[in-house]
């Protein structure tokens, strides 16, 4: 339920609840200073001192006040250059008695006013009051509140004598950007416009820079003589106990007409407050909040001011703001304004609440844990909001009950009018209305079915001879069906022939252009006596401005885009049912049409200074080469879209295709959960293109490989349990006892294609493993596979290398500069160097080994280990200061991401912040001799980080080591809290050589083998040439193998190796290395026959391909570059996987259900993985 009231209800409606309410986010959007504060700010403490003393301030009544403040406020705006003096500065009783001095002195009724909205309602109301007709100029956060002159030009009338905005915005904290002032500066001097600026909030800037091109200085210095602008020392000055406002204009007849005008109101303010006056960050806790609560809420973040507007939906449904509002005073003592009671007015505010964020940090943050308590106790309670147009759609199918029963809404034809119309095609209507004649009659049971008497052609189709009878909703389900077909679609224009036509193909005249198209609805807009929609094409790439008039005449329009005057009148029988043109307004957002017109030309846009930049000609997708002239413009439904600039469609008929749920919102910037997948495609522009990337890469790959020689073949995903290392996916069968596997990956049948003849096999493979996710893993997940025979690991490696640089990078990177050749490392030395098998070598900060610089005493408190190796790292800060280093590493250690490494069994890091102003520059806890060597070794800067490690002195195994997690993590948790800048470039390199062999957790057997020992990455890995191979039987875990990983800024995206070609060689680490029973190496019986069978050498390589595309598109999780990922938890919450097996598939599959824990042991795997 939302209500529009004045400022002063809304007061009221404050006032009634501040009561009650523990934490204050209504009001005080500042906090207030003190007289001693504002001394201590003062820039000449002694001159402010003495102005302020009560000795000196006089309480005369005066009529001519504040020269002093006067003169201090006009240098403010002079500072600009704008020439504003005292005389151009008018003091009033606080900022509501300017407002009125001025709209009053300068509004007569019958005038007609353009109010931004949402903005302080208070200039709206006061309007309306003297009798003056207001038109809304409107914002939405889908624009992200920003404006666009272009909707003013529409707006404007002949009567029209103001202007009126508010910058910064209050609640949005938007501002109005520099580019559309100068706009509208340019409207308002051709029409000779009055612009009045609430500037209120205006000294308020925090997320902003005076660099940004968006930045804009005061309204009145941009030239423009016809400016009047607002301003008040109580917000912005922190100063809500000085009652004192002003006007300041270069228009000495406004200054005039004002002063006249206020002798009756307030004719002077108090000395005291003068004399104040003249004297005169809790944006990211909020911010942090809105984050941790993405799934319900969401902003624009403001530019300025100290309101914001926060936007809660579930499910993409608004809620009802006056409920949440009241439960949140009512459970938690909090105390917020829903919106739309004061600015849903204009502007469709459901779910929205105005918070002040403006007070002290420490009230500020008790407020927010109250709210963040709420919103996970109780924000299920929450009602969403009731859609004003379902409230009417409901209201108006009751009224309509009655003719509904008694005709059928058939197939029909209306011309365009009104908003749009919903029952659209190419007949007549005086065929429809022949086509919808119906008969009711009853049947035996009583039960009303529908007997056609006429239909249309289309319908004949669906209801024949065959189906003589049918219930109302039956015939109505039906026919809404074929309605809703597209028809004739080979006569549709496409968007590219489109885009590529230019405004001299069009003769208005001869109607040479006429159009069918498809696409969906995104907005529409009124102007004067028309309707303008925005017509998306189903790529969600193109867009087309079509044009609805609003009367039942036809649309004819002159070259210039001007309308003309039609030539004939429209048949009495296309004029549309007042049934039927109530549901002319009835389109949504994302409604999917058909719309059949004419082409005509279109008054370009006004031009903008930024639109140099988008404006271009490309060639359309076929390569055919025609120009395309576009203009990136925002969509607020979908992202940027390229509208089609020269040209628009006179609409003539429109069909709808389908309808949009009223009660859903999707907007840009909307998260919708899982379940919303679908919509979040919709208005998620980023999302889509990382998808339309993956499809061009994959083209390319494809591409690519078989023009060199490899062959695509699907392997089975039906496969068999074999002991690869990860957990297996079972899918049973109904003969009992007998299962499928889902394959860990197509190893086993890639090198039976390599046994069968085949030289190059490749395919993006579907992989399943059932383990325990994370970002960077699925339980399903594609990989590009490929094998080559008669080839060994180089080959392979340069084949992928090639790749690389040849299709993936110059697709998904087109201007990243990448050398052609990888540079490649030993395992053991990225292990000693990085700490990780995976090094993003980008970030620098190498490891050092430092044995024997600490005394015995540092290293008895950093370890238990007996000789330990003790390792250290620098992580160069940037430049920050050793106090924010210290304030970071310290929270950081506090997580608990970081208790494995504050609890490592090798011991706890030794960390220590470099700065110079303390003892031995911060190094005292190292000792005197260390930190002398410290500085000597390593060089710090103030600020950087130095972490000491100490590990077991032997062999590395596995993929990380403690330091080289430390290493990762402290940077990435730098770069993500802003301190670091992200690392440049890409960084590709190989790590080969491998151990063949490594240790395991337990004596728990390898691949079902019982050595204590398992198949580093799998067991078909042969061992690199050259080496004593008596060692495989003796001592295997010093076998190197032939394997090779591919790592892309510090992410494994694929592994290779080349295999063991040979069947007894292959048994031989069965047997003999892994000691599997030999009941699990008959589960191989298949691979070793094919290799017995002549099989050639053979190597190959898999590459991840989700990870590679999270990588080559900046994403942290896999999960972005996949169109219907699992959560955390394996499941497919949009479709709602895995289901419950009932009794019937049990029974079907002999399988039960039982509350007994097998002990069965997992399968062991090596430490790397």
């Amino acid at each position: 339920m939302t209500t529009n009231t004045s400022p002063v209800d809304l007061r009221q409606w404050i006032e009634q609840r501040q009561k009650s309410a523990k934490h204050d986010l209504a009001t005080s959007p500042v906090s207030p200073l003190s007289v001693s504060g504002l001394l201590e700010i003062s820039e000449d403490k002694n001159k402010s001192r003495e102005a302020l003393s009560l000795d000196n301030v006089t309480l005369e009544d005066r009529l001519r006040t504040g020269d002093g403040l006067r003169t201090n406020l006009a240098a403010l705006y002079s500072a600009r250059a704008a020439g504003v003096t005292a005389d151009d500065i008018i003091l009033t009783a606080g900022p509501s008695a300017a407002a009125f001095t001025l709209l009053s002195s300068i509004l007569v009724a019958g005038d007609h006013v353009i109010c931004q909205s949402p903005a302080n309602n208070s200039f709206v109301q006061i309007s309306r009051s003297l009798g003056v007709e207001v038109t809304y100029w409107k914002s939405t956060l889908a624009n992200k509140w920003r404006l666009q002159a272009n909707d003013v030009q529409i707006e404007i009338k002949d009567n029209t004598k103001a202007i009126i905005l508010q910058s910064p915005c209050d609640p949005t904290g938007a501002i109005v950007p520099k580019p559309v002032l100068e706009e509208l500066m340019d409207l308002a001097a051709e029409k000779g416009i009055l612009i009045i600026a609430d500037e209120t909030f205006r000294p308020l800037f925090h997320s902003i820079l005076p660099s940004h091109e968006d930045f804009s200085p005061s309204t009145i210095n941009f030239g423009y003589k016809k400016v009047a602008v607002v301003g008040s020392i109580t917000k912005a000055y922190s100063l809500p106990g000085i009652n004192v406002g002003w006007i300041a204009s270069r228009d000495q007849s406004i200054i005039t007409a004002c002063n006249q005008k206020k002798s009756f109101i307030t004719p002077s303010i108090s000395k005291l407050d003068e004399t104040v006056a003249t004297e005169a960050a809790n944006l990211d806790l909020l911010e942090a909040f809105i984050s941790e609560h993405s799934w319900a809420c969401s902003w624009v973040k403001p530019l300025a001011g100290t309101t914001a507007l926060l936007k809660f939906h579930k499910m993409g449904k608004p809620v009802d703001s006056e409920a949440f509002s009241n439960a949140l005073l009512s459970q938690t003592g909090l105390l917020v304004v829903p919106a739309a009671t004061y600015h849903g007015e204009a502007v469709d505010l459901r779910g929205y609440v105005s918070v002040a964020f403006g007070g002290s940090t420490e009230q500020f943050e008790a407020a927010l844990a109250a709210w963040k308590q709420f919103m996970e106790e109780s924000y299920d309670t929450v009602p969403t909001a009731a859609s004003r147009a379902l409230q009417l759609r409901q209201s108006y199918l009751c009224i309509s009950r009655y003719i509904r029963s008694r005709k059928y809404l058939g197939h029909s034809t209306y011309p365009v009018t009104g908003a749009i119309s919903t029952r659209c095609s190419s007949t007549s209507v005086k065929d429809t209305l022949q086509d919808s004649k119906s008969k009711l009659v009853e049947n035996a049971a009583g039960s009303t079915l529908v007997k056609p008497q006429n239909i249309s052609k289309h319908h004949a189709r669906v209801l024949t001879s065959h189906v003589p009878e049918l219930d109302t909703s039956q015939y109505k389900s039906l026919v809404n069906f074929e309605r809703t077909s597209i028809h004739e679609s080979t006569s549709l224009t496409t968007w590219d022939d489109l885009a590529a036509l230019a405004p001299d193909d069009i003769d208005v005249q001869t109607r040479s252009h006429e159009i069918t198209i498809c696409g969906y609805v995104t907005s529409q807009r009124q102007g004067k006596g028309f309707t303008f929609l925005q017509l998306v094409d189903p790529s969600l790439k193109y867009s087309v401005q079509v044009i609805v008039k609003d009367d039942k005449k036809p649309v004819e329009l002159s070259s210039s885009g001007q309308p003309l005057a039609s030539s004939s009148p429209v048949d009495p029988q296309e004029q549309v049912t007042e049934e039927m043109y109530s549901q002319l307004r009835d389109i949504r957002p994302h409604t999917p049409v058909q719309i059949q017109g004419i082409l005509v030309p279109r008054k370009p846009p006004r031009a903008k200074k930024a639109d140099s930049k988008n404006a271009r000609h490309t060639v359309d997708q076929n390569g055919v080469g025609e120009p395309v002239h576009t203009v990136t413009t925002h969509d607020p439904f979908v992202g940027d879209v390229n509208l089609v600039a020269r040209l628009e469609i006179q609409a003539e008929t429109l069909n709808p295709l389908n309808t949009f749920p009223p009660d859903v919102i999707a907007q840009v910037d909307t998260a919708f959960p899982p379940e919303g997948r679908h919509l979040q495609f919709r208005t998620d522009p980023a999302l889509r293109r990382r998808i339309q990337l993956r499809t061009r890469v994959a083209t390319g790959v494809r591409q690519h490989l078989v023009s060199s020689g490899f062959e695509e073949i699907e392997t089975p995903i039906l496969f068999k349990s074999t002991p690869e290392g990860a957990r297996e996916f079972i899918v049973p069968t109904r003969k009992k006892g007998l299962a499928y596997a889902l394959p860990q990956s197509p190893q086993q049948y890639k090198q039976l294609l390599m046994a069968s003849g085949i030289s190059r096999y490749f395919q993006f493979a579907r992989c399943f493993r059932d383990e325990d996710l994370r970002a960077d893993r699925q339980p399903e997940f594609t990989q590009l596979d490929l094998e080559m025979s008669f080839a060994d690991s180089q080959a392979v490696m340069d084949t992928i290398s090639t790749l690389l640089v040849k299709s993936i990078l110059p697709t998904a990177c087109p201007d990243l500069h990448v050398d052609k050749t990888f540079a490649t490392y030993q395992y053991q030395d990225v292990m000693e160097s990085y700490g990780s098998d995976k090094p993003d070598i980008r970030l620098g900060s190498k490891i050092k080994r430092i044995d024997g610089w600490f005394p015995p005493n540092v290293v008895g408190m950093m370890t238990s280990l007996k000789d330990p190796a003790v390792e250290m790292i620098k992580i160069d800060m940037q430049g920050t200061s050793p106090a924010e280093s210290g304030e970071f590493i310290r929270s950081f250690m506090d997580l608990p991401t970081s208790a494995i490494y504050a609890n490592s069994s090798e011991g706890m890091p030794g960390i220590a912040v470099y700065d110079v102003r303390k003892p031995m520059s911060g190094l005292a806890s190292f000792e005197h001799d260390a930190a002398l060597k410290i500085e000597e070794v390593f060089q710090p800067e103030p600020g950087d980080i130095l972490i000491a490690q100490t590990r077991a002195n032997s062999r590395l195994t596995g993929g990380s080591t403690t330091l080289g997690g430390l290493r990762r993590d402290v940077y990435a948790a730098a770069i993500e809290r802003g301190i670091l800048s992200p690392p440049e470039g890409i960084s590709v390199i190989w790590v080969v050589d491998f151990p063949l062999f490594s240790p395991i957790e337990d004596s728990a057997p390898g691949q079902g083998g019982s050595a204590g020992i398992c198949s580093t990455h799998h067991p078909f890995t042969a061992p690199k040439p050259g080496q004593d191979l008596s060692k495989l039987i003796t001592s295997p875990i010093d076998i190197i193998g032939d394997h090779y990983d591919l790592v892309i800024n510090g992410v494994e995206v694929g592994g290779g190796s080349r295999r063991i070609h040979t069947s007894d060689m292959q048994e031989l680490v069965f047997k003999d290395v892994l000691k599997m029973k030999p009941e699990r190496i008959e589960d191989f019986r298949h691979l070793l026959g094919a290799l017995s069978s002549g099989c050639p050498p053979h190597a190959g390589f898999a590459l991840g391909f989700d990870r590679l595309m999270a990588v080559l598109t900046g994403r942290n999780s896999v999960r972005d570059v996949i169109a219907f990922p699992k959560t955390a938890d394996g499941e497919d919450k949009f479709v709602g996987s895995p289901t419950w097996l009932n009794e019937d598939q049990l029974k079907t599959y002999h399988l039960k259900i039982t509350d007994t824990i097998s002990m069965t042991s997992e399968p062991a795997v090596s430490l790397k993985a």
